[in-house]
């Protein structure tokens, strides 16, 4: 099967298989682009042809990358992947067309982008509910979280009370700061363990460095911002709690850390 993703913005730009792994000068990669890189590399090793369309840095690997631009809608192709936006290119694309959204919202009018596709998939039932009550997307299709399930698959013994916090800074890390020394009056051995940082979605600075001075003078606490992935996954081995105090619907209660954690047995 021909499948083709088309990226229309956001962090997905330019991202490549590689910079998982923090290679090329990346440090890594954000949730969404790390579910949407494993399934191309998922989809590739199954045999099919795989193109993502996203301007990538880098055009080698084990699926083809191309510019946005070099999209074209007469290419035949079995299945085109509208990833977390709507596109106008929908319109004249002849072949199944899907709307793969990991977001509750992006931009454009997703109500409206839902008629130009033939399936819409989500990455939660709640997702999908959200979209039904919010949106009037009906029969939309839940899909796990593409986590990288063979990188868990170690023995690595658990720290007792060990709490993680693995999202970006504003999604509760602040509320973390406040409430994590009321745990240690409570728990005293409890530790905590952040890997907090904007660099995995591009950003030229970690934008966290309020955060680590919070930190700083919280005994248990280690902020240790963006790690190689294989630091991370053993930290997520490590850990018993995933603490994630968001206090918000607007952002996503279905994050790729939290099934990170969950596969990591916490």
């Amino acid at each position: 099967m021909k499948i083709e993703i088309l990226c229309g913005g956001g962090s997905p730009v330019g991202v490549h298989l590689s910079d998982i792994h923090g290679k090329n000068g990346r440090i890594g990669v954000g949730g969404a682009e790390l579910g949407l890189l494993t399934l191309c590399e998922g989809w590739s090793k199954a045999g099919h042809e795989v193109i993502l369309y996203n301007d990538p840095l880098r055009q080698d690997g084990v699926f083809e990358q191309r510019a946005e631009a070099a999209f074209n809608h007469a290419d035949k192709r079995d299945v085109v992947i509208f990833f977390r936006e709507p596109s106008p290119k929908a319109v004249n694309v002849t072949a199944t067309k899907v709307f793969f959204s990991c977001d509750q919202y992006t931009v454009g009018d997703f109500k409206h982008f839902a008629q130009f596709v033939d399936k819409v998939v989500t990455i939660s039932p709640y997702h999908s509910a959200y979209f039904q009550r919010v949106y009037g997307i009906e029969n939309s299709i839940p899909i796990d979280l593409p986590v990288r399930t063979w990188e868990y698959e170690q023995q690595v013994e658990k720290v007792p009370n060990r709490l993680i916090f693995t999202s970006v800074p504003d999604r509760g890390l602040g509320v973390v700061a406040e409430t994590f020394p009321k745990i240690k009056e409570m728990i005293p051995d409890a530790s905590l363990v952040i890997t907090s940082d904007y660099r995995l979605w591009g950003a030229g600075s970690p934008m966290n460095q309020q955060h680590v001075q919070a930190f700083m003078r919280l005994e248990g606490a280690e902020f240790l911002g963006a790690v190689p992935r294989e630091r991370l996954v053993q930290e997520q081995l490590k850990a018993q709690i995933h603490y994630y105090p968001f206090n918000g619907e607007t952002e996503e209660l279905f994050c790729i850390s939290a099934a990170e954690s969950q596969v990591a047995g916490v």
